[in-house]
């Protein structure tokens, strides 16, 4: 198993920003159950319909509908939607959403990463899915 280092910050306690991400919050992914879940994904992943019944399996009907929302309001918050309307078309909390802002703007975080790997010409527009 390879190790996995945490993201850390390189500034000095005086110059902390206040949007950067905390790393003693991340889980600890050192673990051989968290490398077996890691290797479950990529072994679903390469098909989309046996991704779709990992995910229908492993996660409940709502925590499914949770994770979908917050990767439609990172991709609103890349293209600098406001708050309020993420409030609207997504009904996630503002708490929510203001912690996947937060991990947005850690430009090498998960999100990012994997939304410069969804579009690589840039995200230029989305047309809203919820109604």
């Amino acid at each position: 198993m390879r190790k996995y280092k945490r993201p850390t910050t390189n500034t000095s306690p005086d110059e902390i920003d206040p949007w950067a991400i905390d790393p003693n919050s991340l889980i600890n992914w050192n673990t051989i159950n968290a490398d077996r879940l890691v290797k479950a994904f990529l072994i679903a992943g390469n098909d989309p319909d046996s991704l779709r019944l990992f995910l229908d399996d492993l996660l409940t009907k709502s925590e499914l509908e949770q994770c979908i929302k917050r990767m439609y309001a990172a991709n609103l918050l890349v293209l600098g939607t406001p708050f309020k309307f993420i409030v609207m078309m997504t009904g996630l909390s503002t708490a929510t959403i203001t912690r996947i802002s937060r991990q947005t703007r850690h430009k090498n975080g998960g999100y990012c990463s994997t939304l410069r790997k969804l579009y690589p010409q840039g995200i230029r527009y989305l047309i809203p899915e919820y109604h």
